[in-house]
């Protein structure tokens, strides 16, 4: 038969209640439950009704003959078991450097907790100090999620019975307004960068390449008999286990970014010209180092386009936003939407639609504009 309760336990009152009455950091709501006829004692959080729920969640195991025993460890340990089992093993190279910059907030907080201590409330109080002290929304909730994975993996491994993140909301974030440059814009950029950047420049304003889409370009992906850019792998740099900072040619972000993007008359030309004096290298990449090493897109942004940018009297905007620029221009070109989520490499045509929707604010407007032409049309031919 499945028992138990909760208490209210001190280790400096060195006191058990049913009722909490103390306000000593340290304590904390705890259950006790029996399994073969043994106690069991589980440490959850200052807030009773978290408690509660836990006990309850126990017992109907328990009932169920579906409760399982779990070993607490601090989550230092297991951050370090899901870097190395799940992060280092499934994810990639970028997506597991993700997870370690997240952990330097999640450390000093949660570190020395064990954790079945990691309660929701706790989480909360995390979530609402972040906040309060000006954490942006957006880093906040990336810091959360990261936890509710880990906590995950804490299940797997069992570490902790289940994980107490599961239901908790994202809180709301500040949209970020979206910056392009017009096409008289990206004009000046180019005219104001030199080689082999410019190049750079243009391959992601003129076929919206992701930045480590166009590092990555390796020369046989330039396709001349078909006037196109075959994108194929993706360059990423990362903070390995030592700490030093490496390089490796990976995927793109998905199956649907790898995709072919037909290549205008001005970038054919640019590229076919770039390549006459491009640097050999191992890699067969389009762009390199004089040592033949991959650019480091960090001193391409920071040496080469915010200066171009600044030359041609530009507001600074980021490189991503050369991609947005491609994506601009052709929706005032009118170009068919299928077409553009195809070119970007998107993965549904609702992915283009919630990111670009927004530059397109007259269509509901044309809709009803073209139903009363359709109309009209129609009342005209009947006449006649």
């Amino acid at each position: 038969m499945a028992l138990g309760s909760v208490v209210w336990r001190c280790p400096v009152c060195r006191r058990n209640a049913s009722e909490r009455f103390c306000n000593h950091p340290k304590a904390s709501w705890s259950i006790v439950y029996y399994v073969d006829g043994k106690a069991r004692w589980k440490q959850a959080g200052r807030n009773k009704g978290d408690a509660q729920a836990l006990l309850s969640r126990i017992n109907s195991d328990l009932i169920r003959g579906s409760y399982r025993e779990v070993a607490p460890i601090r989550f230092c340990e297991l951050a370090d078991k899901f870097l190395r089992q799940d992060a280092d093993v499934l994810l990639k190279p970028s997506t597991a450097e993700y997870y370690r910059e997240r952990l330097k907030a999640l450390l000093p907080i949660f570190g020395d907790l064990l954790t079945t201590g990691i309660t929701l409330e706790r989480v909360k109080e995390f979530r609402a100090s972040a906040l309060e002290t000006g954490h942006n929304p957006s880093t906040v909730n990336k810091n959360v999620g990261a936890l509710r994975r880990i906590l995950n993996t804490g299940v797997e491994l069992r570490h902790i019975a289940s994980n107490p993140l599961v239901s908790l909301r994202r809180v709301p974030e500040r949209k970020r307004t979206m910056d392009f440059l017009t096409p008289v814009e990206m004009v000046l950029l180019f005219r104001h960068s030199g080689e082999p950047y410019r190049a750079i420049f243009m391959i992601a304003a003129l076929a919206g390449l992701r930045e480590g889409e166009v590092l990555g370009l390796g020369r046989d992906d330039v396709d001349w008999h078909n006037n196109e850019i075959r994108v194929r792998q993706s360059l990423v740099w990362y903070q390995d286990k030592e700490g030093r900072r490496v390089w490796k040619l990976t995927t793109p972000k998905s199956a649907a970014s790898v995709r072919r993007v037909p290549l205008s008359k001005e970038l054919n030309e640019t590229l076919q010209q770039h390549l006459l004096t491009a640097h050999e290298n191992p890699h067969d990449l389009v762009f390199c180092t004089k040592q033949g090493t991959p650019l480091d897109p960090g001193n391409v942004v920071r040496r080469e386009f915010k200066p171009a940018l600044a030359r041609a009297g530009l507001r600074s905007v980021r490189f991503h936003d050369l991609r947005h620029s491609f994506v601009a221009m052709l929706l005032e070109l009118d170009v068919n939407l299928k077409v553009i989520q195809e070119l970007v490499g998107h993965a549904s045509i609702q992915t283009t639609m919630d990111i670009y929707g927004h530059l397109l604010p007259e269509t509901k407007q044309q809709a009803a504009q073209r139903i009363s032409h359709a109309l009209q049309q129609a009342s005209i031919n009947r006449n006649d």
